[in-house]
C-alpha cells in the first residue's frame, strides 16, 4: 500500500471516530466506557493481532533463529490463543496494544524511504502509538481511567473528538498532497 492510501485510509478511521461523537454523543460515550471490559472487541483484536504476528514472523529472514522458527511460530500462537482464554481482564485493552504496535510497524515500513519530510507525521505518530501500546500492555487499566477521565464531561469529549477530527483531516490532507506518489 502506498503512503498516500495509508494515510487517508488511517485518516478516515481517525476522522470517523470523531464524527461517531458528534453524532450520538452519548451513544459514543457508552462504547468507550463499555470498550476496556468488553470480551468480543478482545478477542477480535487479539485474533487478529496474533495472525499479522504470525505473517510477519513468518515473513521475516531470521537467520539466526531459522532452525528454531517453527517451534517459535507455535510458541507465538499458543501465547495469543492463550491470552484469548485466560486473560479476560481488559482483553480488548491488550488486544488494541498489540494493534497499534503492529499497526506502527507497518506505517514506518511504508513511510520510511517517502520523499517529503512530512513523512514524519506519520513516523512520530507510529512511535507514540509504540509508547501506549507499551504503556497499556503493561497498565491496561491506565487506558480504562483515561476513558473515563475523556467521557466524564460532555465539554472534554467533544474537545477530544474535535482533536481527532483535526488529525484525521490532516493525515486525509496529507494522503492527498504531500503524500501523492510516495
Amino acid at each position: 500500500m502506498s503512503l498516500s492510501n495509508l494515510s487517508i485510509l488511517l485518516g478516515l478511521v481517525v476522522l470517523g471516530s470523531g464524527v461517531f461523537v458528534f453524532l450520538d454523543p452519548t451513544r459514543a460515550r457508552d462504547a468507550f466506557n463499555r470498550f476496556p471490559r468488553a470480551t468480543t472487541p478482545g478477542w477480535i483484536l487479539m485474533g487478529a493481532s496474533t495472525l499479522w504476528f504470525l505473517y510477519n514472523f513468518q515473513t521475516e529472514d531470521i537467520a539466526d533463529f531459522a532452525a528454531i522458527k517453527g517451534y517459535m511460530l507455535i510458541g507465538f500462537l499458543v501465547v495469543g490463543v492463550g491470552s484469548m482464554i485466560y486473560v479476560k481482564d481488559f482483553l480488548s485493552i491488550r488486544g488494541l496494544a498489540v494493534f497499534i504496535m503492529l499497526l506502527a510497524h507497518y506505517i514506518v515500513e511504508v513511510a520510511r524511504w517517502a520523499p517529503t519530510p512530512w513523512r514524519l507525521v506519520m513516523i512520530v505518530w507510529s512511535y507514540l502509538m509504540v509508547l501506549l501500546g507499551i504503556f497499556w500492555t503493561i497498565q491496561p487499566y491506565r487506558l480504562r481511567d483515561w476513558i473515563h477521565w475523556a467521557t466524564a464531561s460532555a465539554g472534554r469529549f467533544r474537545v477530544l473528538a474535535i482533536a481527532r477530527l483535526a488529525f484525521g483531516a490532516l493525515l486525509i490532507v496529507l494522503g492527498l498532497t504531500a503524500y501523492r506518489g510516495a
